[in-house]
């Protein structure tokens, strides 16, 4: 009897963290992946920031000294256009460089955004899969409880009584594995979503 107890509990928890196992709204978790990439965008644009803060200084003419026919030094300003258009290219080459980095990380949150929601969506359904195994279960163990009475009672031979016995243990483990295979698809979701769970 109190092998029957020890797998009917065992059953009782891997059901109970089955069902522990949901996730957290669509919406924070899909938020949470896009605040990642949004920081990390940010953080590559900013050597675009700093590059263009002095942009005028490349627009100020040189300061020179030149001589009178006299022979006496006096002040001069002098300016290179080519200067001023390869300081216009490298402008412009600085904004498309950053709007380029705006266009890889839009296209970077949408793929990653359908993967989660693939992946949640998947995870959903295997959990919606678990409410059919968890009756399953409960009619095995009512099961299990009229053998074991039938086998004290020496209604039944021990090969049935074991036999029962070992598909409710092969259930337990089989429930047990699919927990753990659960669990993992969480973190996977967790890890993709850069969720940190609360509390670690």
């Amino acid at each position: 009897m109190k092998h029957l107890l020890f797998s009917s509990l065992l059953l009782i928890s891997v059901f109970t963290d089955l069902k522990t196992q949901d996730l957290p709204a669509d919406s924070i978790l899909y938020n949470s992946l896009v605040d990642f990439y949004k920081r990390q965008m940010e953080a590559e644009l900013k050597v675009y920031q700093v590059k263009t803060k002095y942009k005028w200084a490349k627009y100020m003419p040189t300061v020179g000294v030149t001589y009178t026919v006299n022979g006496h030094p006096r002040p001069s300003l002098s300016y290179n256009p080519l200067s001023i258009i390869r300081a216009k290219e490298e402008e412009q080459l600085r904004e498309l460089s950053a709007e380029a980095v705006v266009i890889k990380y839009k296209v970077l949150i949408d793929e990653k955004l359908i993967e989660l929601e693939n992946l949640i969506l998947d995870y959903r359904i295997d959990l919606e899969r678990g409410k059919y195994d968890e009756e399953l279960q409960q009619i095995d163990s009512t099961l299990m409880v009229i053998t074991e009475e039938k086998y004290k009672q020496n209604l039944i031979k021990p090969s049935v009584y074991l036999a029962d016995r070992k598909k409710l243990i092969g259930l337990s483990k089989s429930l047990l594995l699919r927990s753990i295979e659960m669990r993992k698809k969480q973190n996977r979701i967790f890890e993709l979503a850069k969720y940190r769970r609360p509390g670690l």
